[in-house]
């Protein structure tokens, strides 16, 4: 959950789309991290034991959130990639790797495509939490129903504080924000253009309402080359409990003996 600044910036005036989570400024390789739905960069501060120094380990910070927090927050994916991939790109200086979960999994996929386009393709895709681009959803859409019933879902969902749900002023002030990266992520379908090229790794709980394995295994038809699937215990946010565990692997895709 993203937490309002003191003082917004317009679009305009941002010196980047990025703040630094952990790692050296000059460390040779950027990772790159999409948020969930209503996700800051505050949601990271468990990864940050064991994210190493070897890479600069960035939070892509969209509009809605942090110190875009007055900026309308995207609704519809072709924008948001249009928008990050312009925003990214002073930050492509060094080999990088994106990783997002959730709403962030179908963003980091995308933006990857259009980088890839582009000639700046990543050096590794990491995803979790998401079903394959066009797999039949698992859970109700939410971001239509009423407050209340709004807010119930995002309760069975999980990934908001029990007192940021009940704290009505609170509520009042993210409301826009959540529907908003809802209704982007509910409404989300492939964007045209071919499968990713890009190595992929897909992390899932075992117990996420929102996939299961099938679900998981159908990223295989949305890359042309290797994808590895990893599941881990949890439910939708294993990425905490799980996080040891999953930059291990991380660790080891982007290791150079992955890539001989």
């Amino acid at each position: 959950m993203t937490m309002p600044p003191s003082s917004a910036s317009p679009a305009a005036s941002l010196p980047s789309w990025t703040v630094p989570v952990a790692g050296d400024a000059d460390a040779p390789l950027r990772l790159f991290i999409f948020p969930f739905a209503g996700g800051s960069s505050v949601a990271w501060r468990r990864w940050m034991p064991y994210l190493p120094a070897t890479w600069r380990t960035e939070f892509v910070v969209l509009p809605g959130r942090e110190q875009r927090f007055a900026e309308p927050a995207f609704t519809e994916m072709a924008p948001l990639v249009d928008a990050a991939v312009a925003g990214l790109a002073p930050h492509l200086d060094r080999p990088f790797a994106l990783y997002g979960h959730s709403m962030g999994a179908a963003a980091a996929y995308e933006v990857a495509r259009r980088l890839e386009g582009m000639g700046h393709a990543p050096r590794h895709l990491f995803l979790s939490g998401r079903r394959a681009p066009g797999h039949p959803r698992l859970t109700p859409v939410i971001h239509h129903l009423p407050d209340e019933a709004f807010k119930r879902g995002l309760a069975v969902l999980g990934g908001t504080p029990r007192e940021v749900l009940e704290n009505d002023e609170l509520m009042t002030m993210f409301l826009p924000l959540l529907r908003a990266d809802f209704m982007l992520s509910d409404g989300y379908s492939p964007l045209p253009g071919s499968p990713s090229s890009t190595p992929a790794t897909v992390f899932g709980g075992a117990d996420d309402p929102e996939t299961d394995r099938p679900a998981l295994e159908a990223w295989r038809g949305a890359f042309s080359g290797p994808v590895r699937i990893e599941v881990l215990p949890g439910d939708h946010f294993f990425i905490a409990p799980g996080a040891e565990r999953m930059i291990a692997v991380m660790q080891e895709a982007l290791s150079p003996s992955a890539r001989s």
